[in-house]
């Protein structure tokens, strides 16, 4: 039985390039939206809306549910979260390779059965 009859194979090798990718780009992502959310901390700091009846008004509304404030903190976690899929995506490609090897073997033996 050959190994394209019953397996898969997965360059390790490969796999963990796209993988090393990922993280290189999620870590130049986190330096890009540190910067981005302190932009955006500082408009919100800034208040431009006003103290008015209309600005606390306005302010009431966007800020409903975490608003703006919300929306930066989880911006600012996304390349946590992407790095994270990326350490995730590497044990997937071990675990599925360990387990592939496991059944080729379970295979293997099966198929050496001795006739009497």
């Amino acid at each position: 039985m050959s190994r394209d009859e019953y397996g898969i194979e997965i360059f390790k090798s490969v796999a963990y390039e796209g993988v090393g990718q990922w993280a290189t780009m999620a870590g130049d992502m986190e330096r890009t939206v540190e910067s981005l959310a302190a932009e955006v901390r500082a408009c919100l700091a800034a208040a431009p809306w006003g103290d008015g009846l209309e600005g606390k008004a306005f302010w009431q509304k966007h800020c409903a549910d975490g608003g703006p404030h919300e929306l930066v903190k989880r911006f600012a976690d996304l390349p946590n979260q992407l790095r994270d899929a990326g350490d995730r995506a590497r044990q997937v490609v071990d675990n599925l390779r360990t387990t592939d090897a496991g059944m080729g073997q379970e295979m293997r033996a099966g198929a050496q059965i001795k006739e009497v």
